[in-house]
């Protein structure tokens, strides 16, 4: 298996920004991210005469091109592209963005005696522009020339359109490394500066690589369509890669994604930013309405008059069929967030080899199941404007349907039999410690306050490579994806307010080391709970789901525990509960262990967390009930807050439950209503403002 590295991504030189009005992201970043562009390749090997001891770092066979030079690109239009690179972005763009490519058929050899002040990617560079300076001419593999490289004008101005006229310089030049000690292998970086000057003339961006690695390749490249550092998402950040909007790094799925993805494909994210629609559609984010069959938008923003929707969901990557909903309540002056829904039935259903699994080709890991995946979106919702290439990394977070957890670590490190069978800490769950609202997935890092000096710093992450499940140790690489993460129709199938995951806002702590804004806006520190309900009707035999989506739906129809420090109910229906729990069914208010903030641990249990005890908001005239037989417990100094005008309103036969340092604080104007059969499990003087 190939090494699983991380890039060293980007080396941004940033620009001022052009006037607002000229910037859109559907013009790409530096590159166009719509027509036709060629890419140069040049394989370039080191020689070590001055120490030949060096010569031991290979990436192929000395003297010749590798292998893969012919896998990589197309160097001509089709309709139906061989080469990954030049595949990868025509299946993602349907066709719009052709990315095609060629190489020099001889690879270039130096000499370590004949650079002068050491060899790195620099003085490479300028050797390789003279090198073709004094050969006067560009002849590649397939017989294409200089001016088949120059199909574009340089822009230098982030974001304006692209003028698709040739300006005498090359696009982009991708040179690839042979034996060179300044990367790493599966490394590599992009630029949207010049290579050099190529028979007198700059190039308008270019990128290296220590090897012929599809993945990096493509993530680097993407980076001169997509933006900088900060686009890193679906597993393509890294410890010390930048600031993100979560705490722990994330995995997922993205064409920024990288050697930590779970799909190699694009997501529905990338393709409204990039303007990618398939041909006839009229939206970006679009499905089939149940009842018509037609194209509908399916870009939700929920307010009162949000009715029911029935929606057929193709196969995202052929069709591009996707929802987008827009979480309600949420303050303006906070990050606003998003659910995406998408359909993947994988590679066995459209042939595609991006719509897998990483490594699944490996015995270790197992093929995606065909379903519905989501992830939420946190901001990063420009596309227009000065602030367009702005924001931060990991703005994309997976909501597998195995849910979120507080997880717990072995000690003592095992042999994962994957990923070339290194020594890691495994991981393990624990039936109880299910965590909903702010706990841990499989596909993002945990973090943990290792060194015990009272902070989380970025370094201090685990990954989740081998878990422990029932006392066997399963390497199959849980971070990039496993098939329990799939919605199907006959497994977990519906996604509402009292299911993990749950449709709640997620908390936001932007960081790398510190917090940004030190536990301000515009982060979100509170979960707000919602009516949304997404649930799959069917799974059908062409491929498509269809779903419902309701956007009302209070009712908790399965036991919960809820962990945050605060969790805040607004009125989601105007008549009726905004919070219902079913005879039978319980809520449990307890404090969570996966950290919501990076200082300031709390001794609990006799260990430290970065978390407080879990508060419950019931606002103004918002009505919260338990049906006969239902339970609220709290736990762990839980508390919750009724609100002036807020009614909790206890069932024949319900239980309010509260441990010995629980409470609830009843402000004036709230009230508790109860049966005469209804069970109080507290003291008097912890439920504040109210008489038993």
């Amino acid at each position: 298996m190939k090494n699983l590295a991380v890039s060293l991504c980007l080396l941004a030189m940033f620009l001022p920004f052009a006037k607002s009005q000229e910037i859109e992201s559907k013009n790409g970043w530096y590159l166009p991210a719509k027509g036709k562009i060629r890419v140069l390749v040049v394989f370039l090997e080191v020689e070590y005469d001055k120490n030949p001891d060096r010569q031991t770092y290979q990436a192929w066979p000395k003297g010749k091109v590798p292998e893969e030079a012919a896998s990589m690109f197309d160097a001509l239009e089709s309709e139906n592209p061989q080469g990954k690179i030049t595949r990868y972005f025509h299946e993602s763009s349907f066709g719009e963005y052709q990315v095609l490519g060629d190489y020099l058929p001889e690879i270039i050899t130096i000499k370590e005696s004949s650079i002068n002040g050491g060899i790195s990617t620099n003085t490479l560079r300028t050797y390789v522009s003279n090198y073709l300076t004094e050969q006067g001419k560009i002849t590649t593999q397939n017989n294409l020339s200089y001016n088949d490289f120059d199909l574009w004008t340089n822009n230098e101005k982030q974001g304006l359109p692209k003028v698709n006229e040739a300006d005498g310089n090359l696009d982009h030049v991708m040179l690839i490394l042979r034996n060179f000690h300044g990367l790493d292998l599966s490394r590599g970086f992009a630029s949207q500066g010049s290579f050099g000057n190529i028979m007198g003339k700059p190039t308008d961006t270019y990128s290296v690589f220590a090897g012929p690695d599809f993945q990096i390749m493509r993530h680097e490249f993407a980076h001169l369509v997509f933006g900088a550092n900060n686009f890193h998402c679906g597993g393509g950040q890294h410890n010390g890669g930048g600031e993100n909007y979560f705490i722990p790094i994330q995995g997922g799925w993205s064409t920024m994604g990288n050697y930590n993805s779970m799909f190699m494909t694009c997501n529905a994210w990338d393709r409204d930013r990039l303007d990618w629609k398939l041909l006839g559609k009229e939206f970006t984010i679009s499905a089939l309405d149940r009842f018509t069959q037609l194209e509908t938008n399916t870009d939700f923003v929920v307010d009162s008059n949000t009715t029911t929707r029935k929606l057929i969901l193709r196969d995202f990557l052929t069709s591009g069929d996707a929802v987008r909903i827009k979480l309600p309540f949420l303050n303006p002056k906070e990050y606003q967030q998003w659910i995406w829904i998408e359909n993947h039935q994988t590679e066995s259903f459209n042939q595609s080899p991006f719509d897998q699994f990483m490594y699944a080709e490996q015995d270790c890991k197992p093929n995606a199941a065909s379903g519905i995946y989501m992830y939420l979106q946190v901001d990063k919702n420009n596309k227009i404007g000065s602030k367009t290439f702005k924001g931060y990394g990991d703005y994309l977070r997976v909501m597998p349907a195995n849910g979120f957890y507080d997880v717990f670590w072995e000690e003592t490190q095992q042999k994962t039999y994957c990923a070339n069978g290194f020594m890691t800490n495994p991981f393990y769950k624990k039936a109880n410690y299910f965590n909903p609202l702010t706990g841990t997935s499989d596909v993002e890092y945990s973090v943990s306050d290792k060194n015990k000096d009272g902070r989380i710093m970025r370094g201090e992450t685990d990954i989740k490579w081998l878990e422990n499940r029932g006392g066997e140790y399963v390497g199959d690489l849980p971070h990039m994806g496993l098939p329990s993460h799939a919605f199907t129709a006959d497994g977990n199938n519906r996604v509402n307010m009292g299911t993990n995951p749950a449709t709640s806002s997620m908390v936001t702590m932007v960081s790398l080391d510190y917090d940004n804004f030190k536990g301000a806006l515009p982060n979100n520190r509170s979960v707000i709970l919602n009516g949304i309900d997404i649930k799959i009707i069917a799974q059908n035999e062409d491929g498509s789901i269809e779903l419902e989506i309701s956007f009302n739906n209070t009712k908790i129809t399965e036991n919960q525990k809820w962990s945050a420090d605060t969790i805040v109910l607004n009125q989601i229906v105007q008549e009726g509960p905004s919070l219902f729990i079913e005879s039978g069914k319980k809520i449990t208010l307890d404090r969570g262990l996966t950290p919501t903030r990076l200082t300031d641990p709390e001794i609990f249990k006799s260990d430290s967390v970065f978390t407080s005890p879990t508060k419950m908001v019931v606002k103004p005239m918002v009505w919260m009930e338990l049906e006969d037989k239902a339970s609220l417990e709290l736990k762990n100094a839980s508390s919750i807050v009724l609100k002036k005008g807020s009614v909790l309103k206890l069932g024949k036969k319900s239980v309010l439950a509260l441990d010995k340092e629980a409470k609830i604080i009843v402000e004036p104007g709230a009230s508790i209503l109860t049966h005469k059969k209804t069970k109080i499990k507290a003291k008097p003087e912890q439920i504040v403002g109210w008489n038993f």
